[in-house]
């Protein structure tokens, strides 16, 4: 089991997906399930504040990740909504659902019947101190602001995004806020967890490293 923390930005999704590809691990981003979520809730409109609702609407779904042809795959009963869940109104219910405590336990409940098996390269928000704090290799991945904004934007572009840096930067700095201040769970770095700085490495340079790590 090796999980992958780490700001927005950094690049945790990329790597993270290359090195489960090395290894012949499966992939999972945490993110996507919440996300997932939001967007049934957004589409049956239910009220975030009815808490029975909203686990109504996620027992309700059937959802699964997979990797083909070097792209990150989403199905919700049986339907790929992979270029479906990066919208402004979809973020914004996905950070209220981090901090629910019944979508949370749901989630993580999903993800260990995921990792049972072992050979799983999970990334995500504190995954390696709330979900699998036993895993085998931790890391946490880390860049300067700057580089973390052009990073996610290129990101967003390249998924049908239309906007500007600046409303990138927006997100960036409202998610670093609320990922430190939420009630549950506020984003931190396990004791034992490695910290790497994506900054000045390719994303092939940052996958060696981690490949390395781990077969060492």
């Amino acid at each position: 089991m090796i999980t992958i923390d780490g700001t927005t930005g950094s690049g945790k999704t990329t790597i993270a997906r290359e090195l489960a590809k090395l290894l012949n691990h499966k992939y999972v981003d945490c993110e996507a399930i919440y996300r997932t979520v939001a967007m049934k809730i957004l589409e049956e409109k239910i009220d975030l504040n009815n808490e029975d609702e909203v686990s109504r609407v996620f027992r309700s779904m059937d959802f699964e990740q997979d990797v083909i042809d070097g792209k990150s795959v989403i199905t919700c009963n049986g339907i790929d909504i992979s270029n479906d869940l990066h919208t402004p109104e979809i973020e914004t219910i996905r950070s209220q659902l981090e901090s629910q405590p019944g979508v949370r336990f749901h989630i993580t409940a999903v993800l260990h019947v995921w990792g049972s098996s072992g050979n799983m390269v999970i990334e995500g928000q504190d995954v390696s101190v709330y979900i699998f704090p036993d895993s085998d290799y931790k890391f946490f991945l880390d860049a300067s602001p700057e580089i973390r904004l052009e990073r996610k934007y290129q990101a967003l572009i390249a998924k049908g995004f239309i906007g500007s840096r600046d409303d990138v930067h927006k997100e960036i700095t409202q998610r670093d806020a609320e990922n430190l201040s939420r009630k549950m769970i506020p984003s931190k770095k396990a004791s034992d967890t490695l910290i790497i700085d994506t900054g000045n490495l390719t994303t092939d340079q940052v996958v060696d490293k981690l490949f390395a790590i781990i077969r060492n």
